[in-house]
């Protein structure tokens, strides 16, 4: 390998003396092992730029903490619980056998605290009230999994 690249470099410098030697003056013109170069710096150049800008991604996102869906999810989530939470406090009866349905006054008072308490991070991900009551509905689920059975 190292033999066909001084190979090659010996020929590169043979062609650009060629012309030096035919022309009455001693100046030689790089342009034609620029032509030759270019798309291979172009390619080198675009990798450098590609690679530089990824790193810079990953410093800004480690130092600085930039990473705006998972914190909008967990947002979501940790007042979706807190909603859950709240609708459970005001139910009557034994929770762990009853039906939850997403109509009831209280999944919507739990979507309507829910979307009170994060309305940035609802709008981030463009939540309608349907799928908000869904995320309530499939919290009360968990917390009520969790309840004693009568």
């Amino acid at each position: 390998m190292k033999m066909i690249l001084a190979y090659l470099a010996a020929l590169g410098a043979v062609s650009l003396a060629l012309p030096a030697f035919a022309a009455d003056d001693t100046s030689m013109s790089v342009l034609p092992l620029y032509k030759l170069l270019e798309p291979y710096l172009v390619m080198i150049v675009g990798f450098v730029v590609t690679t530089a800008l990824g790193w810079i991604g990953m410093i800004l996102k480690a130092r600085f903490g930039i990473d705006l869906d998972a914190a909008m999810s967990a947002r979501i989530q940790d007042a979706a619980t807190n909603a859950a939470g709240a609708v459970l406090a005001r139910m009557e009866g034994p929770i762990g056998t009853m039906a939850i349905d997403l109509r009831s006054p209280l999944v919507k008072q739990g979507v309507d605290l829910l979307m009170s308490k994060v309305p940035d991070a609802i709008a981030h991900f463009g939540l309608t009230p349907d799928e908000v009551a869904r995320i309530v509905q499939g919290k009360l689920g968990v917390l009520q999994a969790g309840a004693p059975k009568p």
